[in-house]
């Protein structure tokens, strides 16, 4: 299930399922992170539909009112954000995002917590996230790009229907590093974009 964050409790947690290093190996991006105590992520992603009032209790006030902060789509500028949520627990499995009009198109990314990754979310994720582009923004083309040595995100886009595409061999991440670059393409007619109302046709 994906859905926005609601508030910046959501989109904290949806930041730290990527912040270990196994994912950052891939992505790169810590520092646009919110720094958080390490010994804090594994309390951050334990929070599911049971826990997560008590958690919120627990902060401090002034903590507690800046989690508590709606989060609106729009504070993504034009990227939108989307937490990976485990339907049955209520927790923050990933977040996948979407970013419209880069300099290499309309670019789709996303990460998984350490214990949803190899279960199927991914692939879940990048269809629902298609999906979001196609039917409600009006893309009618989506872009991806990864590491050549990254397996699981290359089988991800495989099974979702990604296609090779042309773009930059090279890529650096936020952290400055440097690494070899694979893009693919998901494209769909016209005239199956922007089924929601609220979606405009899009390149």
């Amino acid at each position: 299930m994906l859905h926005t964050p609601r508030d910046h409790l959501d989109l904290l947690i949806g930041w730290v399922a990527g912040a270990d290093s196994a994912a950052q190996h891939w992505l790169g991006d810590v520092a646009r992170k919110e720094p958080v105590d390490p010994r804090q992520v594994e309390t951050l992603l334990r929070i599911d539909r049971g826990n997560r009032d008590k958690v919120m209790r627990a902060l401090p006030d002034a903590r507690r009112a800046q989690m508590a902060a709606p989060f609106w789509p729009s504070d993504g500028g034009p990227t939108s954000l989307l937490l990976v949520v485990e339907e049955a627990t209520g927790r923050v499995a990933g977040l996948s995002q979407l970013t419209i009009g880069t300099e290499r198109g309309n670019v789709m990314g996303g990460w998984l917590a350490p214990d949803f990754r190899g279960r199927g979310f991914g692939a879940e994720a990048a269809r629902a996230t298609l999906r979001f582009g196609h039917e409600h923004l009006g893309l009618e083309a989506v872009r991806a790009g990864t590491d050549p040595s990254n397996e699981a995100s290359r089988r991800v886009l495989a099974a979702t229907g990604f296609v090779p595409a042309a773009g930059p061999a090279r890529h650096t991440l936020a952290d400055g590093r440097v690494i070899d670059a694979l893009w693919f393409e998901h494209a769909v007619a016209r005239d199956a974009t922007a089924r929601c109302a609220a979606g405009a046709p899009a390149r």
